[in-house]
Order: structure tokens, then C-alpha cells, then sequence
């Protein structure tokens, strides 16, 4: 079955008179499968499906002005963000002064085509989109959660001094270490409203990631299933956002199936709470022939 092109959020639209497609590009020549979106002025959002196989997406809408933009749409993250901005336009390849959102007017009638190409969208519009994208949905809008933990229903909490200039208490080994010294240093927040989520090398076959609270410097460890022996286990995934302290960790079992566990970071005790029941192992058959799951 064919994912519908065109898929509406929020509010259905009451008029298709208007089309707007958007051109996807990046600067490395390969686009990962992306979610785009068609922003209006009311703060209504028309979402289509686009990437590898699918470059332009198309969208009708009403009369009015919007602004495009795109993000991946696999559930790993940090997001980031590509956007038709005045850098997208050709007369700025040479160089432009703004990375914002450029709106873009379409009348009736009226086919408008631009280019969504722009990954450098700044800071503090990525974070407005973060809350565009993840806040409660509308009372009549249907929870498409099944009733799981959502990233809004945990927001952040911002910085309330200084970032740390060292971490506190890390029992790392020194390439952890270093790596995690170089998150500080950098500040750059992807969790939580003031923590980063930073993978770290640890052997073939294995996966470990820490949550550093930038605040403090103090370190959390993400409960993955990776070996330390160079095991085969289930690929997994991480997802997290900006601007909440829920944390997702999706395990692919191998047939078909994806187990989940939730999981909220309190940054006054540096831990992580599991959601619901206690995370279960993924079953065996994950596990490469001859290997064992890590327990």
C-alpha cells in the first residue's frame, strides 16, 4: 500500500485552489526519507512525504502564505532542519545573510515552485519549530500515540546559570571521556532544554550513549542493549528532542516488529526513569548465530 502524498495535520483544509512544490537537495547529494511541511500564517500544518526516491513533494492548499520546510522523518534525532529561505533562492548561491524561513505567496489558482535546500536553518527558528511540531494536538484531533509517552507531555528545562567547564563525576574511559569533554565544550543542546545526548565508541557490534547535563557536567548513562564484547544484537534507535526530557529507544527485533521502552530524564538526580512497565530484552532470535543477548 502507497503512503498517501498528501496528509493533513491539525485542521482539515476547506479549499485546494493553490499548489506549492518543493525541490529537496542537500549538500552532501543524498537525501535521508523526510517529512515537509507547508506552514501557513494562521499556524495550520500540510505535511507530505518526500526524500531518495520521492524529490519533490507537492502540496495543495488554499490561497495564502506559507512558509516550507523539512525534517527527517525516520525517529532518530537530533532533528535538524531544511528550509526554503533567501539562501535557497539562485540569485544567493554566491552567499546570503539569513538562514530564516521565507514565506512564499500562492494565489488562486496559482502553481508555485521553489527550493527546499537550505540545512542551516538558525538556532532559535529551529527551536519555534520544535514546539510547532510537538505540541498537544488540537481537541479534535485524533491521538495518533496509541496512547505511548509524547515528547510534549515532558518539556525541558532551559539552563538556569552558566554551562559547567568540566564534568562531575564521570567514570568513563578516556576516549569516553574526551568525547564527552568536547560536548561540553562545544554547549550545543540537544536534549532536554540543556543536555546533550552523546554516542560513544565502545567496540564493534556496540552501541552506549550518555546524557550530559550542560548545567552541571554530570553524565547519565542511556540504558542501550549494545554488547561489550562485539556481539551481534537488534539495530536500535534513539530518539529524543530538543526541547523535552523524554527519551524513545527502539530495538528492531528482525521480524518486523520494533520494540520500544520510554524513558524521562530528571536532571535534579541525573537519572533516567522508565515509563510504564520495566523494559524488556528483545528476543533471541536478534541475536546473530552462536551469540547471546548482553543481560
Amino acid at each position: 500500500m502507497k503512503t498517501p502524498l498528501l496528509v493533513t495535520l491539525f485542521l482539515p483544509l476547506c479549499a485546494l485552489a493553490a499548489s506549492l512544490t518543493g525541490h529537496l537537495s542537500s549538500p552532501t547529494g543524498t537525501l535521508p526519507p523526510l517529512r515537509v511541511y507547508a506552514w501557513s500564517t494562521s499556524g495550520r500544518l500540510v505535511a507530505a512525504v518526500g526524500g531518495p526516491s520521492q524529490p519533490v513533494v507537492r502540496f495543495e492548499v488554499p490561497p495564502g502564505r506559507y512558509r516550507l520546510f523539512a525534517t527527517p522523518a525516520d525517529p532518530g534525532v537530533p532533528l535538524v532542519y531544511a528550509g526554503h529561505t533567501q539562501c535557497s533562492l539562485a540569485q544567493a548561491a554566491g552567499g546570503c545573510a539569513s538562514h530564516a524561513l521565507r514565506w512564499i505567496t500562492v494565489a488562486d489558482g496559482q502553481a508555485v515552485s521553489v527550493d527546499i535546500n537550505d540545512w542551516r536553518i538558525e538556532e532559535a527558528e529551529a527551536a519555534t519549530l520544535d514546539h510547532v511540531l510537538h505540541q498537544p494536538p488540537g481537541a479534535d484531533e485524533p491521538d495518533p500515540s496509541g496512547g505511548a509517552p509524547r515528547f510534549f507531555e515532558y518539556p525541558g528545562v532551559p539552563l538556569k546559570r552558566s554551562q559547567a567547564t568540566r564534568l562531575t563525576g564521570a567514570d568513563e574511559t578516556p576516549a569516553a571521556r574526551a568525547r564527552l569533554t568536547e560536548a561540553l565544550r562545544s554547549g550545543r543542546i540537544n536534549f532536554a532544554g540543556r543536555a546533550a545526548v552523546v554516542e560513544l565508541p565502545c567496540g564493534v557490534g556496540c552501541r552506549a550513549a550518555r546524557i550530559l547535563d550542560l548545567e552541571t557536567g554530570r553524565v547519565t548513562p542511556v540504558p542501550l542493549q549494545g554488547s561489550s564484547s562485539g556481539l551481534t544484537v537488534c539495530p536500535e534507535r534513539i530518539a529524543y528532542r530538543r526541547d523535552s526530557r523524554l527519551l524513545r529507544i527502539g530495538i528492531d527485533e528482525g521480524d518486523g516488529l520494533n520494540h520500544l521502552s520510554y524513558y524521562v530524564w530528571d536532571p535534579e538526580s541525573a537519572q533516567l526513569r522508565p515509563l510504564g512497565p520495566a523494559p524488556e530484552r528483545p528476543p533471541s532470535h536478534c541475536a546473530s548465530t552462536g551469540a547471546r543477548l548482553v543481560r
